[in-house]
């Protein structure tokens, strides 16, 4: 018979002189292993229950009965513990499994809170427990008496792959894509701003994109979320589109937390519209930057805190990922740790990692795909209503008043600079957290 539950256990340490005792045989188990998931002795081999913190030693001992070796540990009064630190991944779900003989309690303890499981039998039986780690790094698994004498072996540790790991179309909002949808064992999305060519009121050019929906959206640093995927692209020379973003909710102040660029274009247009002018290659001596030669820089740019909108000033960073060609497959990973944003890319055989505070936003969102940028990709300037555009011989296709207006002269531009393919294909999806979990 087995148990699984949560509750406060009893442990007393040194404080009261003379009744409890915390003693350590071999090395004391005070620091994490440094291989998450790794337990120290977890079979009693070594002698003496070297690397296990022994809580009231006189109910404790080294058993030489034991499951698949010569050992276990014996617990047999009602105070006894044994206790070790493991290093754990945030936010993963964990197994922690072990067989007991007799009877006995195995569990972990999160945040300060024993989530616990008991059994046991004539013989060694298995008795597992699961937790969360949430946001720890370390948590402290351990065994406990658990009504009579109990003996422990076989200790094992493993993540489990969450329920919610992967990726749930159903979930999404998608009323700005297509038919994205290209294998569903294992998932493979396709997404092609100018083959869906969805046009929105406050967008830069057109886009196919999946986004978190309204009613879920939440403050950035109240989640944890992590967005991973294979990037393979089928672009144009010239084309410049946005990948994946995490937008500001409305009246935020500001438009983009972050974004990931993937373009061959010009930087002349990366601030486009916040006020500045007169950049040059200069300016940003990591990217590439030259228009329409198959060379598309990749990088992302962040929103520093504090910004103000419409100030005039660059109030972004750019963070260089490197370069790659259209055909090619890039690995991209956004982690949002309660507005703590770490970014993993690799392109080739380079491999970038970043983190940095986000910008809070009140009502933060998510979005993936391909919103293909209407800007020119010599000179930077937009495609409609970039009137004052500091390029010499730059000429606006016109202005746009209204969405139905922007797509006909943004198809205009398109057409001209033959380009008609911004494809980005993403494979191993895997979205965990966040709000829509």
């Amino acid at each position: 018979m087995r148990t699984a539950h949560r509750r406060a256990l009893f442990v007393a340490r040194a404080t009261v002189v003379g009744l409890i005792t915390t003693v350590a045989f071999g090395a004391v188990a005070a620091t994490a292993s440094a291989d998450t998931g790794s337990l120290d002795n977890p079979g009693f081999e070594r002698g003496r229950l070297a690397g296990w913190e022994i809580v009231r030693a006189k109910d404790v001992a080294l058993s030489d009965i034991g499951r698949s070796g010569d050992h276990s540990a014996k617990i047999e009064g009602r105070k006894g513990q044994i206790r070790q630190e493991v290093a754990v991944l945030p936010e993963t779900s964990y197994t922690l499994t072990a067989y007991v003989r007799g009877e006995g309690v195995i569990g972990a303890t999160v945040g300060g809170e024993d989530i616990t499981a008991s059994g046991g039998g004539r013989e060694f039986e298995q008795v597992s427990v699961e937790f969360n780690s949430g946001s720890a790094g370390v948590v402290e698994i351990f065994a406990a008496y658990g009504g009579e004498t109990g003996r422990f072996d076989d200790f094992s540790l493993s993540a489990t792959p969450s329920p919610r790991a992967g990726f749930d179309p159903t979930v999404w909002d998608d009323s700005e894509a297509g038919d994205y949808i290209r294998s569903s064992d294992p998932y493979v999305l396709r997404f092609d701003g100018l083959e869906r060519f969805t046009v929105t009121g406050s967008g830069g050019g057109p886009r196919d994109e999946l986004k978190t929906p309204q009613a879920a959206r939440m403050p950035s640093d109240e989640i944890y979320e992590s967005f991973s995927a294979d990037l393979t692209l089928d672009l144009d020379d010239g084309v410049k589109l946005i990948a994946h973003q995490v937008h500001a909710g409305t009246g935020a102040g500001f438009s983009t937390q972050a974004k990931l660029y993937i373009q061959d274009s010009s930087p002349l247009g990366i601030f486009k519209g916040e006020g500045e002018s007169g950049f040059t290659i200069d300016d940003y001596p990591l990217l590439e930057g030259v228009p329409s030669n198959g060379v598309f820089d990749v990088y992302v740019r962040v929103q520093i805190p504090g910004f103000v909108s419409g100030d005039g000033e660059i109030n972004e960073k750019i963070f260089d990922l490197g370069t790659i060609r259209s055909g090619k497959t890039m690995r991209y990973e956004f982690i949002n740790d309660h507005g703590v944003v770490t970014v993993n890319s690799t392109i080739g055989r380079k491999s970038v990692s970043f983190t940095y505070d986000m910008q809070d936003s009140a009502a933060s969102y998510m979005k993936f795909g391909s919103y293909v940028q209407a800007q020119d990709a010599e000179s930077g300037c937009n495609v409609t209503n970039d009137l004052n555009c500091e390029y010499p011989g730059w000429v606006p296709y016109g202005v746009a008043a209204n969405p139905a207006e922007a797509e006909v002269l943004w198809r205009r531009y398109f057409a001209d600079s033959n380009i008609d393919r911004a494809r980005v294909t993403f494979r191993n999806v895997v979205h965990e957290g966040g709000p829509l979990q």
